[in-house]
């Protein structure tokens, strides 16, 4: 009999895999930027929003992005991947920028932020316009013209 004893409303019971049943029971957590109301889906996103409140790119650790901002002494220090970036990492920007982004429960989201946190999750590549393009190529899909200079150049490259 191994696993956790878990006591919940007046019953303790033993949960077999603690991994499974957390999570289905966490709230994710989502770093929203304010003044915008958008979720930040991806690290270029993030980069575009510091970049523009005066935070800098460091390239000096490649197992990490991090970002120093010249008027100060913080430095904000990320996985490499976006996979890896936890609520401690987005707490870390909010009390770093406190007026400009905060952390809520994805439960918080609108109908509107809900959808372009999807869209961001299934990122570019696996987006149904670039795989058309990327896989028919430019001239055989029909919406070429137009997705062409929308899509980031790694898509049109591929």
């Amino acid at each position: 009999m191994s696993g956790v004893w878990v006591f919940k409303n007046g019953v303790l019971r033993l949960i077999e895999n603690p991994a499974n049943e957390q999570s289905s029971t966490i709230r994710r957590k989502v770093l929203l930027h304010i003044p915008t109301n958008e979720v930040i889906t991806s690290y270029e996103a993030l980069e575009r929003k510091l970049m523009s409140l005066g935070w800098e790119r460091y390239y000096d650790d490649l197992d990490l992005l991090q970002f120093h901002k010249r008027s100060s002494v913080d430095l904000i220090s990320l996985p490499k991947e976006f996979n890896r970036f936890k609520s401690m990492h987005m707490y870390d920007i909010v009390v770093k920028n406190r007026e400009t982004f905060k952390v809520i429960d994805m439960a918080q989201l609108g109908p509107d932020q809900a959808m372009a946190k999807a869209r961001g999750a299934w990122g570019v590549r696996k987006h149904p316009l670039a795989l058309g393009i990327l896989q028919g190529g430019v001239q055989k899909h029909p919406l070429a013209p137009e997705m062409k200079e929308a899509l980031p150049f790694e898509c049109m490259g591929v």
